[in-house]
C-alpha cells in the first residue's frame, strides 16, 4: 500500500506511472454559476439542449458535487447573430 503524506508525493507517483495531471486554467473573471433549469429558461432552450451542448463541448458545464452548472456570462457571450439578406 502506498500512502501520500503531501501533493509532491501524489506527483511524484503519477511521474512513475506516466500519468499527467490536467490543470484546468482559472477564469479571468467571477462566474455567474447557475443552475441548468435557470440558463434553460433564460435563454428559451431546453435543459435537454444545454446538457447536449455541454456534452459536444460548445459550452463549459461546471460540476458542484452533483449539481451541474453553467456560467451565464459565457453563455452570454457564445450568442450569435445570424445574418439575413435584408440586413445588408
Amino acid at each position: 500500500m502506498v500512502v501520500l503524506e503531501t501533493v509532491a508525493d501524489l506527483f511524484d507517483l503519477l511521474q512513475v506511472l506516466e500519468l499527467s495531471v490536467v490543470e484546468r486554467p482559472t477564469p479571468a473573471h467571477p462566474t455567474r454559476l447557475i443552475p441548468l433549469a435557470g440558463a434553460a429558461a433564460h435563454f428559451h432552450v431546453s435543459v435537454k439542449t444545454l446538457r447536449r451542448r455541454i456534452a459536444d463541448g460548445t459550452i463549459a458545464g461546471y460540476r458542484v458535487g452533483r449539481l451541474i452548472r453553467v456560467d451565464l456570462d459565457e453563455l452570454t457571450q457564445n450568442v450569435v447573430t445570424i445574418p439575413s439578406a435584408r440586413s445588408v
